[in-house]
């Protein structure tokens, strides 16, 4: 064999087994994410308090990281970690590149803040709509987890007006 088709042999073999490989799966992207609640779960009245808690969650989680890194952009606190992290918000040389709008508010040293008080904020209207569009012979005590899911998306819209007034 030259080495021309030596070549060729084994570009047909590869391609060969690729695709065999390929057809072999019934879904190469079908993946499970077990942290992940579908949002099927959340459209079933029988969940409204498991919305309205997980809403309250996600705020739970974006006030931490608010009072965190907006204590140290007022000089209210100091960062006294060894990692590099937050050094920015402590010199208040925070660009609008930096972690703090795409990362959650969990994401260790690098906390996010815009988008978990995003994210908190559509939780907790979603589950309000939901909440109006369903009766209270369907939701216990509907009215009352309409008023703590508006109340969550109203302090949510309230930091991220106090933050990012020219983004809320």
């Amino acid at each position: 064999m030259t080495r021309s088709s030596l070549r060729r042999f084994r570009l047909t073999l590869a391609a060969t087994l690729l695709a065999g490989a390929a057809l072999a799966c019934d879904s190469l992207l079908n993946v499970q994410a077990p942290s992940r609640v579908p949002a099927s779960v959340l459209d079933d009245p029988a969940n409204a308090e498991l919305a309205v808690n997980g809403a309250q969650a996600d705020f739970e989680c974006a006030y931490t990281s608010y009072a965190a890194l907006g204590g140290m952009l007022a000089g209210e606190l100091e960062d006294a970690t060894l990692s590099a992290g937050r050094w920015d918000y402590d010199r208040r040389t925070v660009t609008s590149g930096d972690a703090y709008g795409p990362n959650q508010c969990n994401d260790g040293s690098f906390l996010g803040l815009y988008t978990p008080l995003s994210v908190a904020r559509f939780q907790a209207d979603n589950a309000a709509s939901h909440l109006q569009g369903w009766t209270d012979a369907q939701v216990t005590d509907r009215h009352m987890l309409i008023a703590k899911a508006s109340a969550y998306a109203g302090y949510s819209l309230v930091l991220l007006g106090e933050g990012f007034c020219s983004a809320a």
